[in-house]
């Protein structure tokens, strides 16, 4: 199913040759935040490689439809943006989507605006909770977050998290 594109929303980009996936910051329209971080999550692939589905680059939109997109494919923006489906995971229409970071095997790990953290199969929506506790450690609800490779030339990578306050202070 093909869409005219998301409104909003959080995005993260795949991964090319060693270097670990990238992740996203908040929603539109919220400034970045400072703060810790924290580990965890994560893939384990051959060096170099990445899923097909982490050599894609990944939406969400205010309504947690979940899209891939294609930037070769601009500037038709309805042939760009693929809408893969809903991310259901948390309370329908009480818990939207705050941000997105997608592993090198393609799960994404996606971080709702009560604070609750599920990883998301890429391919069939699935949702698993993490564990995460919102609030633990002093973080608040709305998180960014991003893979970084465990070292140069790794294949082992870990997810950080960042408290996204908007205080710079």
């Amino acid at each position: 199913m093909k869409s005219g594109g998301p409104s909003g929303g959080s995005g993260t980009g795949g991964t090319s040759g060693n270097t670990g996936s990238s992740g996203s910051g908040g929603a539109a329209g919220n400034p970045g935040g400072s703060g810790g971080t924290t580990g965890g999550g994560g893939s384990q692939l051959p060096p170099g490689n990445c899923s097909d589905a982490a050599k894609l680059v990944y939406v969400v939109s205010d309504e947690n439809h979940l899209y891939s997109f294609a930037p070769s494919k601009l500037p038709d923006v309805s042939a760009a943006f693929t809408d893969l489906g809903l991310i259901n995971c948390s309370a329908p229409g009480a818990d939207t989507v705050n941000s997105m970071a997608v592993d090198r095997a393609g799960t994404a790990y996606v971080n709702y605006t009560s604070g609750k953290i599920f990883t998301v199969n890429t391919t069939t929506l699935a949702c698993a909770d993490t564990g995460f506790v919102p609030g633990q450690s002093g973080f608040s609800p709305n998180l960014s977050m991003g893979f970084s490779s465990d070292t140069s030339g790794s294949s082992q990578e870990t997810l950080y998290v960042s408290d996204n306050t908007g205080d710079d202070s």
